[in-house]
């Protein structure tokens, strides 16, 4: 087969939707070495994937990183492209597929839904409702809809009755290699380094209001006060929008 993975919707600082895209792909290289790959990126990611995937897999730069541009690849020249070079499949891996669609198959992954669940956790394009519209166009018009849990098959099934529920496949997310036990020294070193006390909480993501770090530090302060517990809380992330 010929794919066509649609890579522009990384950001210059990776989120969690990101290190799934880059992962994915670069995985992809290292477990098929049959179909063949076009890949689409952003012109400032041109160094990413270099030397870093195999002959099956070819990568191309029509895209920049503003909004506009990358929203006119992805409607204009993304399927001109896939067109081209005779695609069998156009991937995109984060929410959105072209308008026009062509011969191809479409691939689409919806990451969660909570920009219809809870939209006020979400910065103003997710919640407005011409996003809100083409993620559900997509969903609709996509040939498969991968998600990563059972969690959001059933929010998409629930808000779009209509569609079916072989039409929605769940694959969950893989754990990268680098997520492994360390050695207790090399551990109580960087505890040691970073002030954390023993026993802990781990919180590991973006500090912003999707995250419902309000109510993970409520329950942890009447655990505390309730039931008394050791473990402290510690939040590790980088600073996200309306952190504060």
């Amino acid at each position: 087969m010929r794919v066509a993975i649609d890579m522009t919707a990384l950001l210059p600082q990776p989120t969690g939707v990101d290190n799934y895209m880059i992962q994915l792909l670069l995985h992809l290289g290292r477990v098929d070495r049959t179909n063949s790959y076009r890949v689409f990126t952003n012109y400032e990611d041109r160094q990413l994937f270099r030397r870093k995937l195999p002959r099956n897999f070819s990568l191309t730069y029509l895209s920049l990183r503003p909004r506009w541009a990358r929203l006119l690849f992805q409607q204009i020249l993304l399927p001109l492209a896939a067109l081209f070079w005779r695609a069998d499949v156009v991937f995109s891996p984060a929410f959105l597929i072209p308008l026009w669609q062509g011969r191809q198959r479409h691939l689409v992954m919806i990451h969660d839904m909570t920009f219809f669940s809870h939209p006020e956790c979400h910065i103003p394009l997710r919640r407005s409702r011409p996003f809100q519209r083409a993620v559900k166009a997509s969903i609709r018009r996509a040939h498969l809809v991968i998600v990563p849990s059972r969690a959001t098959q059933k929010a998409i099934l629930d808000l779009m009755p209509e569609i079916s529920a072989d039409h929605v496949r769940v694959i969950p997310l893989g754990v990268g290699d680098e997520f492994h036990p360390l050695p207790p020294q090399e551990v109580q070193t960087v505890l040691t380094r970073l002030g954390i006390p023993q026993p802990y909480i781990l919180y590991v993501g973006t500090i912003e209001p999707r995250k419902n770090l309000p109510r993970l530090v409520e329950s942890y302060r009447r655990l505390v006060s309730e039931h008394n517990v050791p473990e402290h809380l510690v939040l590790a992330g980088r600073l996200g929008w309306d952190y504060q």
